[in-house]
């Protein structure tokens, strides 16, 4: 019984484990995605909810953010609805940065050659950037971010990473699942072979009452038969 129950503990913590490696996996791949879909530029169909996320590489707005960390943006309907002091991620015009994606803080608004625009700059210099940004370059309004996290997503996206966080989660799911595939087939030919004994001890049962029964008949057949030859003596005894 002892070892049964040990038996039982155990199928249980290989259970919560596969649990576990389960919903970590889930974690890494929807992890995985999020950071991914953030670093096209335009393509607003690969945001989630209408948020995107980046991974910082300076530290340019070090009181907010450092490098390595993730930042979470969030997508703007109107850009003229933001304000100085808000922070947004915006594609670069800058000749030495052009075309790269910058997250600075909104010094003020400015309508530059009749274009709306808004004069940014990085916090840590507090040097303006030498062009403005226009509203329709604009990516999206800086809400948070996860410390450290860009780190651990170069990792992800490298082949060790890839190996040791998908790989190797992912084989030992499928390792787990056999398993429990195994156990649940031998509990299933365990319930089958109790069920075939359960039938042939009732069967057992039912044979051996029936043989009770023509017993008791012979018997009653048998007293019946000396009654008649004691009857039959007595009467010739009187003739």
């Amino acid at each position: 019984m002892e070892e049964k129950n040990n038996k039982s503990l155990g199928r249980k913590i290989l259970d919560i484990l596969g649990y576990i490696f389960m919903g970590l996996s889930i974690l890494v791949m929807v992890f995985t995605i999020s950071t991914s879909v953030g670093h096209d530029k335009r393509n607003d169909d690969k945001s989630i909810f209408g948020f995107r996320t980046y991974t910082v590489l300076t530290n340019s707005m070090e009181d907010t953010f450092k490098a390595g960390d993730i930042i979470v943006v969030r997508r703007v309907e109107n850009p003229d609805e933001l304000e100085a002091g808000d922070i947004i991620t915006f594609i670069s015009q800058n000749p030495d940065s052009l075309d790269l994606i910058i997250t600075h803080k909104i010094k003020e608004k400015a309508i530059i050659d009749g274009v709306p625009s808004f004069i940014t700059y990085g916090t840590t210099t507090g040097d303006i950037d030498d062009k403005p940004v226009a509203y329709n370059y604009v990516l999206g309004e800086y809400k948070f971010k996860i410390s450290k996290a860009g780190h651990f997503v170069k990792f992800l996206k490298s082949v060790p990473g890839y190996i040791v966080c998908i790989f190797c989660p992912f084989c030992l799911l499928l390792i787990l699942q056999g398993v429990s595939v195994v156990r649940a087939y031998k509990a299933y030919k365990a319930e089958q072979n109790e069920e075939n004994v359960k039938e042939i001890k009732q069967k057992e049962q039912e044979i051996q009452q029936k043989e009770d029964q023509n017993k008791l008949l012979l018997d009653q057949l048998e007293e019946m038969r000396k009654q008649i030859q004691d009857l039959q003596a007595k009467q010739n005894k009187e003739e």
